[in-house]
């Protein structure tokens, strides 16, 4: 099967419908060729006719270009082709054809296509034909072309047979398989999709770190951890010292390569449990899980001013910037989570009011720690 890039239902049947049409074409061959020599037998039918008939117009229809022929006519040219093959059957030969195989065939195409409305009645139509033409030889006012009898026994009578049951059997599994796999693949488009959203919806589109309402989410996780396994979790609240001066200086394109450093930096310096987001301009949130004591928090505090403190290369010059961090503890300072983030902003101003490029605890009234 070629390689298709499925991106709506229409892309869906346009595929599906090569398919089927791929079936029909091969039957056309086939099956025209083999109509043609019955001739022999039961003399020329208006059924060889409509056979010769729709295999060129299967075939005109196959290789035309997809610009001019458009997908719902070759839809609809899929469902009434082989109906009328099959109503034209069962006029000609009864049940002594296959006519019945392919007013199936045809419903089962349509089943794909249509709605369930139309495809009820499409079907309703067709048993109506059915029983018209049984009806007719019922009261003997249709008879065959050729005896029945002697037919069964012949070659030519059951070749027709022999291809259709081939055929049929290649063009239904392949509807079905092929039906398949364009809902597995439309499945798993929309699963790709929707987790394309649910991450833009989650994550900071420049530095791909969570954003406010994820970490507020893994902070109120962190929290329950630490009450139920008697451990702390601590928040802490980053802005960066310089970063103005960057951005004003060297542009935004700048500045957006130093905030995408300094997200890669404290993505280094945490624990695979602990997280850091973005909370927009250039303040950020580390929400540490499971800690021991508030040193832990000082201490990982400690290493991200000095990773941030490191020259970031921004074209061909290096900038230097710092960091001012406040540090609230759950539940020592707090046991209201959604009081760590003011808390933590509030320990962060202190350092900003002390001179900068520090840490500092919310219940801390030193200086910051330099």
């Amino acid at each position: 099967m070629e390689s298709i890039e499925w991106k709506s239902e229409a892309d869906v049947k346009a595929y599906l419908v090569r398919v089927v049409e791929r079936g029909y074409v091969v039957f056309a061959v086939i099956g025209a060729l083999a109509s043609s020599m019955r001739f022999f037998y039961t003399g020329w039918q208006p059924l060889y006719t409509i056979h010769l008939g729709i295999a060129l117009m299967l075939l005109a229809l196959h290789w035309s270009p997809t610009t001019i022929v458009s997908t719902a006519f070759r839809i609809y040219a899929c469902i009434c082709m082989p109906a009328l093959v099959g109503l034209a059957g069962l006029y000609t030969f009864g049940f002594y054809g296959n006519g019945l195989a392919w007013i199936i065939v045809a419903c089962a195409v349509a089943a794909v296509f249509l709605s369930l409305r139309a495809v009820i009645a499409f079907s309703v139509l067709m048993w109506t034909g059915i029983v018209a033409i049984g009806m007719l030889y019922i009261r003997k006012e249709l008879t065959l072309p050729v005896d029945g009898g002697g037919y069964i026994h012949l070659y030519l009578g059951w070749m027709p047979i022999f291809v259709s049951s081939v055929v049929l059997i290649a063009i239904i599994t392949s509807v079905v398989f092929g039906y398949k796999r364009a809902i597995e693949h439309l499945l798993s488009t929309t699963m790709a999709q929707r987790d394309i959203i649910h991450h833009q919806a989650a994550h900071d589109p420049l530095t791909g770190l969570p954003n406010k309402t994820l970490v507020d989410d893994r902070l109120a996780m962190a929290c329950e951890r630490a009450t139920r396994d008697n451990a702390l979790a601590a928040l802490l609240f980053i802005d960066l010292d310089g970063f103005k001066g960057v951005n004003d200086s060297k542009g935004h394109e700048a500045g957006d390569r130093v905030l995408v450093e300094v997200a890669r930096r404290l993505e280094a310096g945490l624990r695979k449990v602990d997280t850091a987001a973005r909370l927009g301009g250039d303040e950020f949130l580390v929400v540490l899980d499971g800690i021991a004591s508030r040193a832990d928090a000082d201490k990982v505090a400690a290493k991200l001013i000095e990773l941030i403190a490191r020259p970031i290369e921004v074209g061909a010059e290096a900038v230097h910037i710092g960091a001012s961090i406040g540090i609230a503890v759950f539940p020592e300072d707090t046991r209201k989570v959604s009081d760590l983030v003011r808390l933590a902003d509030g320990a962060m101003y202190g350092v900003k009011r002390a001179g900068k490029n520090g840490y500092q605890r919310v219940a801390d009234a030193m200086p910051p720690h330099m």
